[in-house]
């Protein structure tokens, strides 16, 4: 996928972990307004540029179709802005545009993290809570993970690394509910 420089960046760190592209009505796009040409599981590429190298790759936790909106200040952290006024300028020079009722898809990423010495083979993933979202309780369904007999609440800065490699993938809950 490709992003802003600056974003792209953000998207490593798992400082942005969504992205919205504006549909097309073009069969050929990955954004074509019928089907997104990504999946959910699936391991994308982060570009900083058009015909720059890669950084790395992402994980598409979902994928969904919505009406662009307005966004909050927290969605638009989500984004890697810091309030909804910086998304909407953004959007719209990129865009020609605001649009409120535009089509988008609604991609949610986890950037993956190579952990120093680990066998390139066998990737380990590392996910992000949202800083926005300071507290959620986090579930890898993948692997299973558990901490200390059952599920984890995060804090802001708290990561789960998932061996499991490019399948890896998280269900996130709010605080107190139970699986």
């Amino acid at each position: 996928m490709i992003f802003r420089p600056e974003l792209a960046t953000m998207v490593m760190a798992g400082e942005k972990t969504v992205t919205r592209r504006a549909c097309s009505d073009n069969p050929r796009s990955p954004w074509y307004r019928g089907k997104c040409g990504v999946r959910v599981e699936q391991l994308v590429t982060v570009q900083p540029g058009r015909g720059r190298p890669n950084i790395g790759r992402a994980q598409v936790i979902t994928v969904d179709r919505e009406r662009l909106g307005h966004l909050d200040d927290a969605e638009a952290r989500r984004e890697g802005f810091p309030d909804a006024a910086a998304f909407e300028a953004t959007f719209a020079e990129l865009n020609g545009g605001y649009d409120p009722t535009l089509l988008v898809w609604r991609v949610v990423l986890a950037a993956e993290r190579h952990e120093l010495g680990a066998d390139p083979a066998t990737p380990r993933f590392t996910f992000r809570t949202s800083s926005d979202s300071p507290s959620q309780t986090v579930w890898c369904h993948h692997c299973g993970w558990v901490a200390a007999g059952g599920h984890r609440t995060f804090e802001r800065a708290d990561v789960h690394v998932c061996s499991l490699g490019p399948r890896a993938g998280l269900e996130r809950h709010e605080t107190g509910e139970t699986r």
